[in-house]
């Protein structure tokens, strides 16, 4: 069934004057469709539709918006939503389809990451890794251990640092091509890390401060919680951005903003992104007509192309097994200066490979997946 069986009523803001903005929480729309009957699996039903949604790429904007029309129409009919619409994976594929053929914005440009993120989200991530450190060194030095400015900073660091450079990463890629995302990104890490190890080094980062329990590091995971959810109370949310269709966008502003919603939702190669808006240009200068007037706005024209489920299953294969690499040499340089490696080496090793192999054989099931849906497509 069409996601747009049971809505008459469109919404009347032009889609070149929505203002879209970093994705909100969805509860409320969770929980009208759990009270629409008070079924708790349709609140799952709606749990899992989300997940879908956001592994597609779609908007906060539309998956609110559809969330709304269902719950809208399982509380008229009386009826769950696995009657009406299917499953979840069946409702986006149509929710996608009905919005190709209206024209409608499922995405947008606009980055999900905002630099709000990097102490909220970072804190949070420091919480789990001082967890994981304690029980590292736990197993490591027994319940004492020697403390110093590089292990107290350590999980702050390693998660603000990851966190900041995954934004940075996510903000640049609307505006530039992947290369220079992930030129950007790398020179800006790599800067901030050779300041950090050079302070370790020099520094006095990994002098000894104290001897002490082990329980320390464990008792830094609360800190870092409680100053995640500081920095969550205290931070403003990140302003909405707002196109206005009063000026409409020339061509060139036009074909920047497909460009970076094909790149940033759709996961697409710049190589494909080149070609759609090649083909768009010439068959926009064919009808005579600006870019905006014969397809409306970008959104609605990047919502008709799918998303490439396996390139980024590819990027992230070679990303892993890069960091693999390099710890392994890391731990072998290690090892030929101190005549040997500890059992702790070995484990960070080997838990590495498994994660590549992993990430490589999830590429191949994405690769196969979308072979069977388009036989001949190739998938290397």
């Amino acid at each position: 069934m069409s996601t747009h069986d049971h809505d008459h009523d469109h919404d009347p803001a032009d889609p070149r004057r929505a203002t879209t903005s970093a994705p909100a929480s969805l509860e409320p729309e969770i929980e009208a469709m759990h009270a629409a009957r008070g079924n708790e699996e349709d609140r799952d039903w709606a749990l899992l539709l989300v997940g879908v949604l956001v592994l597609d790429g779609v908007s906060t904007a539309a998956a609110r918006r559809h969330l709304r029309r269902a719950a809208e129409a399982v509380a008229q009919s009386g009826e769950g939503p696995d009657e009406l619409f299917g499953t979840p994976v069946e409702f986006a594929a149509q929710m996608r389809a009905d919005a190709a053929e209206a024209g409608e914005p499922i995405v947008d440009s606009t980055p999900d990451a905002s630099w709000r993120d990097v102490p909220v989200v970072g804190f949070t991530v420091a919480a789990a890794i001082s967890v994981l450190f304690f029980v590292v060194w736990l197993v490591r030095d027994g319940l004492t251990t020697e403390y110093s400015w590089g292990l107290l900073a350590g999980p702050v660091l390693m998660s603000l640092l990851g966190v900041g450079a995954m934004t940075l990463w996510e903000r640049l890629l609307p505006r530039v091509s992947r290369l220079v995302a992930v030129l950007a990104a790398g020179a800006a890490f790599v800067v901030v890390v050779g300041g950090l190890a050079g302070w370790l080094v020099t520094g006095g980062g990994t002098e000894t401060l104290f001897t002490g329990s082990t329980f320390w590091l464990l008792a830094l995971a609360p800190v870092h919680a409680a100053l995640a959810w500081l920095a969550n109370r205290v931070l403003p949310e990140a302003r909405p951005v707002a196109t206005s269709s009063a000026d409409p966008l020339d061509d060139d502003a036009w074909a920047r903003e497909l460009a970076g919603t094909l790149r940033l939702r759709m996961q697409l190669s710049d190589a494909r992104i080149r070609e759609i808006v090649r083909e768009a240009q010439a068959h926009a200068a064919d009808a005579g007509r600006p870019l905006a007037e014969e397809f409306g706005a970008p959104a609605g024209y990047a919502s008709r192309f799918a998303k490439d489920g396996v390139a980024g299953k590819r990027r992230m294969a070679w990303f892993f097994t890069a960091l693999a690499g390099l710890v392994v040499l890391t731990n072998v340089a290690g090892a030929v200066e101190d005549g040997g490696i500890d059992a702790w080496s070995v484990a960070q090793i080997l838990a590495l490979v498994l994660v590549v192999g992993v990430s490589w054989r999830e590429y191949r099931a994405a690769v196969r997946r979308r072979d069977a849906v388009a036989p001949g497509a190739g998938g290397r």
